[in-house]
């Protein structure tokens, strides 16, 4: 394949002269200089690269289906507003993340790959709270929670908040999860819209949450093995067919391979916020790899849920996430790796229906966090948090799936009808939501008692 631009696999003599370039480059742009703070508290992420890696034959944005480190890019970026006002500046790698988003969205995700043969081995600033240490960032467009997707279902039901809601609520659960928050990218010196910039939920953020270190762990994404030996997901898979895991003992023994804690919440939480492109996909697995691998389940891809009206998404029959009920569709029931699969078996166990039972009414009645009160105000602070970005995402893109059409944007009468208080959303969805989940997995046998 032919080398164009700073391609992956640079030489040592061209990285020299690339370099060179690159402080040229920062020199030009101001960047060596200390940068004052933003207006607000939102921080910005300016991404520099060469315009062939960018725009060329083969480059990021004219190829983005492209997938692995032959199609990463080296650019140079910089961080504003995270501390004390100063910019950090840092050579990396750059590629394009995600799936299906790659095609149908013109506003792509990227990833930054921390790499030596680019600058530093690993990037050490406080870009979430206190200092800390990445070898990878991702900045993530919700894409079908987003303006930018070319699907009219997903873009006229997009609030920008479903992804974040999720791993919000399994964090306010007690339950460690990548931090995220939002920014503003500028790509080349133009706008590019807000981002969450997030961890990784990978081996990487795994040893920095629970210990060992990153070649410990094996990290599966929607069933399929990343990073590691995969026999201890295959193990865990087969375990839970086992018509010998039964009883207290044998829950000790589940408990070793998974953490059934977590994933009881994160069932209830996917459930709950009726996620349409899960479980048969969209969902990251943490273990480690050898003794008791303690498999935890990870929010991923949440961004097509709490639907008001769906069109050839998940819910065939129409109207809203109130009518659809997830236990009956193909993406439970034919789920083999995953959440859907794992469910479906452990149900079945006595010991594990029963603690179930118990979280879910724990949860979903009285003052739990799945109920309407706490889990609407949740996405209202979240949405305020976002609202004031948007007007700024709304001028870049929204028109760019339907140029033609009514522009989106937080003072359109779309907007309103989707967040207001008078909206389905809190005068229909949260109201109801508790009470008709619970007698969902009443109806298929998924609960213990009355």
């Amino acid at each position: 394949m032919e080398e164009v631009g700073y391609r992956a696999s640079v030489s040592k003599r061209s990285f020299v002269s690339m370099k060179g370039i690159q402080i040229l480059l920062l020199i030009l742009l101001g960047v060596l200089q200390v940068t004052p703070l933003l207006e607000g508290k939102v921080p910005s992420i300016s991404m520099t690269m060469s315009q062939e890696d960018l725009w060329g034959v083969h480059c990021l944005e004219t190829r983005p289906w492209e997938k692995g480190e032959a199609w990463e890019r080296v650019g140079i970026v910089r961080f504003d507003g995270f501390g004390l006002g100063k910019s950090h500046t840092v050579t990396c790698g750059i590629r394009v993340h995600g799936a299906t988003s790659r095609t149908q969205s013109q506003k792509h995700s990227f990833r930054l790959k921390f790499r030596k043969r680019y600058g530093p081995g690993r990037l050490k600033m406080a870009v979430f709270r206190a200092e800390g240490e990445f070898d990878e960032l991702l900045l993530r467009n919700p894409a079908h929670d987003s303006w930018t997707i070319e699907q009219k279902s997903w873009r006229e039901n997009a609030r920008y908040v479903n992804e974040k809601w999720c791993r919000e609520t399994m964090k306010q659960l007690g339950h460690e999860v990548p931090e995220q928050r939002w920014v503003r990218l500028t790509l080349n010196e133009n706008f590019w819209g807000i981002y969450l910039l997030m961890e990784m939920p990978d081996e990487e953020f795994a040893a920095s949450r629970f210990g060992g270190k990153a070649a410990d762990y094996v990290t599966v994404n929607s069933g399929e093995v990343k990073k590691g030996d995969g026999s201890a997901y295959d193990h865990l898979l087969a375990l839970v067919k086992s018509p010998r895991l039964r009883g207290a003992v044998a829950m000790k023994v589940l408990e070793e391979k998974l953490d059934v804690g977590r994933f009881i919440d994160y069932f209830l939480v996917q459930c709950y916020a009726v996620n349409a492109d899960w479980p048969k996909k969209n969902y990251r697995v943490i273990g480690r790899r050898e003794g008791a691998p303690k498999f935890r389940f990870m929010t991923w891809d949440s961004e097509t849920a709490f639907f008001e009206k769906w069109e050839n998404v998940r819910n065939l029959k129409g109207g809203n996430a109130l009518d659809y009920d997830q236990f009956e569709d193909s993406e439970f029931l034919g789920d083999r790796r995953g959440p859907g699969f794992l469910f479906r078996e452990l149900i079945k166990m006595p010991e594990f229906r029963k603690r179930f039972s118990e979280r879910a009414r724990g949860l979903l009645t009285g003052d739990g966090l799945l109920t309407e009160k706490r889990a609407a105000g949740r996405y209202r602070s979240l949405l305020d948090e976002v609202e004031p970005l948007l007007g700024e995402e709304s001028e870049r893109w929204g028109h760019a799936a339907d140029p033609k059409g009514e522009a989106y944007g937080p003072m359109t009468r779309r907007w309103e009808s989707l967040t207001g208080e008078g909206s389905w959303l809190f005068q229909d969805f949260f109201p109801q939501r508790s009470m008709d989940l619970l007698r969902d997995l009443k109806r298929h046998g998924f609960l213990d008692g009355p």
